[in-house]
């Protein structure tokens, strides 16, 4: 990212995939929307077997966005679109964090930058059965502070705590039901 020249960088996990028109809707909308610094969208989440799970669509607005940064992530992160000016002055992702970089960074951020939800699915994105426990010490690290730095410290709390027991959980067999259509 450092060495990046373009206007724009586009995040990618390696085991998701976007769809055929995900750069051109969302440079276009770049382009239309110039205010907005980083953009994400809807996913279409399935298994590593490709079964579905559901669709999900997160907040929308840089406001919808910024008050659900109390109790969840909600920018996916191989979705996101964002000026390369942002990751510069932001400072980019933290060093300090192994995994949840991208919500750190997330949520240091959007007092500063605006960001946005386009309300289309534009990636395949691959749930794991199982995740790794040891990111989940962090993940509720991140989501308290993050809870801290907007101000809403008690519910980000709450939200950490039901994290925390919803990922024991799965990682011992608890899976999520079907759902054609999850909203964040």
């Amino acid at each position: 990212i450092l060495y990046s020249s373009g206007e724009y960088i586009a995040i990618m996990d390696d085991d998701d995939s976007s769809h055929i028109d995900r750069f051109s809707k969302q440079i276009d909308f770049m382009l239309k929307n110039t205010d907005i610094d980083v953009l994400g969208s809807g996913a279409v989440f399935d298994d590593y077997n490709g079964k579905l799970i559901g669709e999900f669509y997160p907040p929308r607005s840089h406001v919808e966005i910024r008050r659900a940064f109390c109790f969840s992530n909600p920018i996916i992160h191989s979705t996101v679109l964002a000026k390369s000016s942002f990751f510069k002055l932001s400072s980019g992702y933290s060093e300090n964090f192994r995994w949840k970089s991208d919500s750190e960074l997330w949520g240091r951020s959007i007092k500063n930058f605006k960001f946005h939800n386009i309300q289309e699915c534009l990636i395949d994105y691959k749930v794991r059965e199982k995740k790794s426990l040891m990111a989940v010490p962090l993940g509720v690290y991140i989501r308290i502070l993050n809870g801290f730095r907007l101000g809403c410290i008690a519910k980000s709390i709450l939200y950490a705590v039901i994290y925390f027991m919803v990922e024991i959980a799965r990682h011992f067999g608890y899976t999520q039901r079907k759902s054609k259509r999850i909203v964040g």
